[in-house]
C-alpha cells in the first residue's frame, strides 16, 4: 500500500497511542518505520481501518457566529458505508460548509471522510445519500449529499443542507454560519425545488388555511420545527393522493 505523506503522518500520530515514548524517538522515516507505523495503526483501528483516509478536521474560528454542523457540535454515533464498507455506530459530525462527513482518529483527532467515498449515512433517524451531478434521482442537482424527508406512494422528497458564511463590517468584520438550505420534490417523473414549507401550499395545490389546520392537527409549529412541517405536509399529500395503479 502507497501512503501519501498526510496518510502517513495520521498513521504515526493514531500509533503513538499505543507505544511508549522512548519507542517513538528510535524512529526513522524509513521503509521499516513506516510498516512499523502501519502495523500499530491497525491494532487501533482494526476492522476500521479503510475509513480513516482523508484530511485532518477543518477548524473554525471561535469568532463565526452560529455552527457548521448539521443538528449538533457534538459528535453523534452514525452508520457510514464507506468505500463500499458499511461501518455501525462510528462518531461523526457533518460538516454542511465543506460539504464532509468528520469522524475521529484515535487519539481523537478529526478526520474529513473523503465526499465522493461516503455513499450514505445515517444520523439518528436522519439519513442521507450521496449524489453526484447527473443523477436519475436529481439530474439537474449539483454533487452533495441529501438527506431523504420522505419516500411516499407517489411522491419523494429530499433537501441539499448547507450554509455558507456571511460577512458583515461595522467597526469590525463580523461573520456568522447561515443556512442556504434547497428542498427537492419529486413525482410523476417531475423535480420541483422550493426553500422552505411556506412553499409548499402553491407547489401542491393546496390552500395555506388547509395546510395550517393539518399541522395544528398534529401539533406542529412550522416555525420552531420546519422539517417536520414539510414532512407532516407532504405525508398528507401523498395519502391524499395516492399512487396510480
Amino acid at each position: 500500500m502507497r501512503l501519501t505523506k498526510l496518510t502517513f503522518l495520521l498513521l504515526l500520530l493514531a500509533a503513538k497511542q499505543l507505544i511508549a515514548q522512548n519507542d517513538i524517538a528510535r524512529w526513522a522515516f524509513t521503509d521499516s518505520s513506516e510498516m512499523q507505523a502501519i502495523r500499530f495503526y491497525h491494532a487501533a483501528t482494526g476492522n476500521n481501518a479503510r475509513i480513516y483516509t482523508g484530511l485532518l478536521r477543518q477548524n473554525y474560528s471561535l469568532q463565526i457566529q452560529g455552527r457548521p454542523y448539521f443538528d449538533t457540535s457534538v459528535y453523534m454515533p452514525a452508520n457510514v458505508v464507506y468505500q463500499q464498507l458499511q461501518y455501525e455506530n462510528i462518531p461523526v459530525l457533518y460538516d454542511m460548509f465543506t460539504q464532509t462527513l468528520i469522524t475521529l482518529l484515535p487519539g481523537n483527532m478529526g478526520v474529513q471522510l473523503l465526499p465522493d467515498k461516503t455513499s450514505t449515512f445515517d444520523i439518528g433517524q436522519h439519513h442521507f445519500i450521496r449524489l453526484d451531478s447527473g443523477n436519475a434521482i436529481l439530474p439537474k442537482a449539483p454533487s452533495g449529499f441529501y438527506e431523504i424527508l420522505l419516500q411516499g406512494k407517489k411522491i419523494s422528497a429530499y433537501v441539499h443542507r448547507r450554509v455558507i458564511i456571511e460577512e458583515k463590517i461595522t467597526d469590525r468584520l463580523e461573520q456568522k454560519f447561515v443556512s442556504v438550505d434547497k428542498y427537492y420534490l419529486t413525482r410523476n417523473g417531475q423535480v420541483d425545488t422550493y426553500t422552505s414549507w411556506r412553499g409548499l401550499p402553491k407547489l401542491l395545490g393546496i390552500t395555506r388555511g388547509r395546510m395550517r389546520r393539518q399541522l395544528a392537527a398534529n401539533g406542529i409549529d412550522p416555525k420552531l420545527n420546519p422539517d417536520m412541517a414539510i414532512r407532516a405536509i407532504l405525508q398528507y399529500y401523498d395519502d391524499q393522493n395516492p399512487a396510480t395503479p
